[in-house]
């Protein structure tokens, strides 16, 4: 291997471990958003959430609303009012 490649493997090295970090030190920082098992008994509007910071539906429970009330209640929304997410 030459010269050139070994520094271009180094590179891509201190990239991988770069990303690895920000992203074991973003989730410790904001771990309590990182977790989706959170249980939403009354979800917010689709406008409550886009007015706060912080949305408390994980992905999968959005989906999973979405479901059980489109097939329960015949309308694609969380709680009484359209989604357009």
């Amino acid at each position: 291997m030459s010269e050139q490649e070994q520094k271009r493997w180094y590179i891509i090295l201190l990239i991988v471990l770069f990303g690895l970090f920000l992203r074991i030190g973003i989730t410790a920082f904001f771990k309590n958003r990182s977790s989706p098992g959170e249980v939403v008994k009354n979800p917010a509007s689709e406008v409550e959430y886009l007015r706060q910071a912080y949305m408390e539906l994980g992905d999968s429970q959005q989906y999973q609303l979405l479901a059980n009330n489109l097939r329960t209640q015949g309308r694609f929304t969380w709680n009484e009012t359209p989604v357009t997410f």
